[in-house]
């Protein structure tokens, strides 16, 4: 058997079938090609735009008749459908479109006729009985670019099931009898940034990012092990991409706009992003179970949800990881004695953080001891000297080396990430520091 002619008619055979849930190697296999060629034509064809016009006016979409019941039919073909109905019962549009079961999503009413009539016939006493009947023709067009975003859906949906990622359950080591968590947060990591180290000092880009936070990860676990945490609180977001948006495609800018140097297409910077934060929980997930915090930062805002979003469904079928992935500007949450705010930092100022956790979280704030916040934007860590009523303010440091603009006007930071272990009833104990030494993955290559 030859390669499928791709033509109209095959088109939307390789769509059918994907509708029925054949794989792509049993696509590919139809027409003698191996692998995943079927989904490469597919892809081509989609991206396009010659999909979207098979689907919805293609000259080549064959009329399909569908009865439905004894009363109605569904006619469709090139981006329309007709719809018809004879019956006592059925009366108006919108019972018509019920009874039919017809998407919305995807199709939209352009005209339609009702017409009624008595029909007699005679009955089992020979007298004469009436009924009234009644006909509805509805006219449907397809709704632009409905059915090309099901199709995306279903075959990314597909793609997913096919590489769901199966976490066997981890048998943790019993507490020694003290509980304790530990917090990581990688802060401002900007994966996706540019900076080339005979300008900066050290080069920075989406695979030198990746690359430190899972070193950074793995030393962080190793000294925590000396407190055998119970929990394990992941703070993924504050900037973990350095772009929003692009510029006709290329480059990038922040969530307001401006525009950033940047390390290739944002395809590329988002799955290297979403490979180093799978990286960072799945390490942590062997020490102890996890909780994954999401925040958005000033150079992130929308690509940081997906991200999140992205992170529930991945681990959705791990009962040792919970994602937390919450559109709200502050969240907050209790440890035992600990009561902890999160935030980027770039909205709120420092010392009115305090009042907004006691006016955001009071039933946290009166059932704790130790409050504070953890918050990023600066690059340099800091925390917070003059404490407001008790509450201390850790600004995380970043890993990043510094980019063009923060060298020009001297913004210069330790490049670093910090954790720390809290007490479930002492409170903060330890911070745990990792430092990115000239020696170790500065990125000094040309």
């Amino acid at each position: 058997m030859s390669a499928p002619v791709w033509d109209d008619k095959a088109l939307l055979e390789v769509y059918q079938w994907r509708e029925e849930g054949r794989t792509w190697a049993w696509i590919s296999a139809q027409g003698n090609e191996e692998g995943d060629a079927a989904k490469v034509r597919f892809s081509k064809a989609r991206s396009s735009g010659r999909l979207a016009r098979v689907l919805e006016g293609g000259p080549a979409t064959v009329l399909k008749v569908t009865p439905i019941g004894d009363s109605m039919t569904w006619t469709e073909g090139n981006g329309t459908a007709d719809l018809q109905s004879r019956s006592p019962r059925i009366r108006t549009l919108e019972t018509l479109l019920e009874s039919a079961k017809v998407d919305l999503t995807r199709w939209y009413v352009v005209t339609h006729t009702i017409k009624s009539w008595d029909m007699g016939a005679k009955g089992p006493d020979g007298n004469i009985l009436t009924e009234e009947l009644w006909a509805i023709r509805a006219t449907l067009r397809a709704v632009p670019g409905a059915a090309l975003a099901q199709a995306i859906t279903a075959d990314l949906i597909a793609d997913m099931d096919a590489h769901a990622p199966v976490y066997a359950p981890v048998v943790y080591p019993k507490a020694d009898g003290a509980r304790r968590m530990l917090l990581v947060s990688m802060a401002d990591h900007h994966i996706g940034g540019l900076s080339w180290w005979q300008e900066t000092g050290a080069s920075w880009d989406a695979d030198i990012a990746e690359r430190l936070a899972a070193e950074a990860m793995a030393e962080v676990l190793t000294m925590a092990t000396l407190y055998s945490p119970e929990r394990v609180t992941v703070v993924i977001g504050n900037d973990w991409f350095h772009t929003d948006r692009t510029i006709d495609g290329k480059g990038g800018t922040t969530t307001r706009g401006t525009v950033q140097e940047t390390d290739g297409r944002w395809q590329k910077v988002f799955r290297i992003g979403t490979r180093a934060a799978v990286g960072m929980i799945d390490a942590a997930r062997a020490l102890a179970p996890v909780t994954v915090i999401c925040r958005p930062g000033n150079h992130d805002e929308q690509t940081a949800f997906v991200l999140g979003d992205l992170l529930d469904a991945w681990y959705r079928n791990d009962e040792s990881v919970e994602v937390q992935n919450d559109p709200a500007p502050r969240v907050y949450m209790q440890y035992g004695a600990n009561g902890l705010g999160f935030a980027h930092g770039h909205n709120e100022k420092q010392d009115r953080l305090p009042l907004l956790m006691a006016a955001e979280a009071p039933a946290m704030w009166a059932a704790t001891a130790f409050r504070g916040w953890i918050t990023g934007h600066l690059h340099r860590g800091e925390r917070i000297k003059g404490e407001v009523a008790g509450v201390q303010i850790d600004v995380m440091p970043s890993l990043c080396a510094d980019d063009d603009y923060a060298v020009r006007l001297g913004l210069l930071h330790r490049r670093s990430c910090e954790a720390i272990v809290y007490d479930f009833d002492d409170g903060p104990k330890a911070h745990l520091i990792f430092n990115a030494r000239p020696d170790r993955a500065m990125g000094r290559a040309a």
